[in-house]
């Protein structure tokens, strides 16, 4: 098997395995987050607490994804981006595959849409975020 299958492989692994323990993690949070609580207890009825939640959520997932972005560029490779996206499909696919089944013919895509979005751009974006900055140390 040549070296970047091998690249391509482990970056899925790691995909899986973050996306995992991604999951574990978003299930015990909400409920000990003293950010979260607080907005919802005090502002429930307020329109805006929706769209605070969902920047705060986005900005602990792009600190979620820095281990794996820091992994997939530890294995230098030339065509990065491929990495990236070997590690979000096993976990896009295992966390989406439930939605074709028939329960939920009925459901409407832009209910999943959010969480696709962060799901799919956090990673790319903390990946390229952080091989600019190791660039730029370098230079």
């Amino acid at each position: 098997m040549s070296q970047f299958l091998k690249k391509i492989f482990l970056s899925a692994i790691a995909g899986f395995i973050y996306f995992y323990t991604v999951k574990i993690f978003w299930s015990y949070f909400p409920n000990v987050n003293p950010i979260t609580n607080g907005l919802l207890s005090c502002c429930a009825a307020d329109s805006w607490v929706r769209s605070a939640i969902h920047v705060h959520d986005i900005i602990i997932n792009i600190f979620l994804c820095i281990p794996l972005a820091i992994f997939l560029i530890k294995l230098k490779s030339e065509k990065l981006w491929l990495l990236v996206i070997a590690a979000l499909i096993p976990s896009f696919v295992y966390g989406s595959f439930h939605l074709f089944q028939p329960e939920y013919s009925g459901w409407n895509v832009n209910d999943f849409a959010f969480g696709w979005s962060v799901e799919l751009l956090c990673l790319p974006l903390v990946s390229f975020l952080i091989l600019l900055s190791v660039k730029r140390e370098s230079t």
